[in-house]
């Protein structure tokens, strides 16, 4: 403390530090095409699948594969109804 600075600094806090870092930790494992779907979602979170199988060039059925990935690693959900709802990204704040 001779620098005049406290141990804990009130300005950074570290809910907001732990919630940056396990984004940036969950955007981390993915590779390829699921982190590119996890980014289109982070765009859109209306987009479909269909849409995304359309801008990435790739089939229906391994888009969906890709969505349930993310689905079960807990970084995405559906919100609503097939036609009517939308994705969202866990723990992006």
């Amino acid at each position: 403390m001779t620098d005049g600075k406290t141990m804990y600094d009130d300005s950074e806090d570290p809910k907001s530090t732990l919630k940056s870092t396990l984004k940036g930790t969950l955007k981390g494992t993915l590779k390829g095409t699921s982190k590119r779907i996890y980014e289109l979602i982070a765009q859109n979170p209306n987009i479909t699948i269909d849409e995304v199988a359309v801008l990435l060039g790739l089939n229906r059925r391994g888009i969906v594969k890709h969505f349930n990935n993310l689905q079960t690693k807990g970084m995405i959900r559906r919100i609503g109804s097939d036609k009517g709802g939308h994705w969202e990204i866990i723990n992006q704040e």
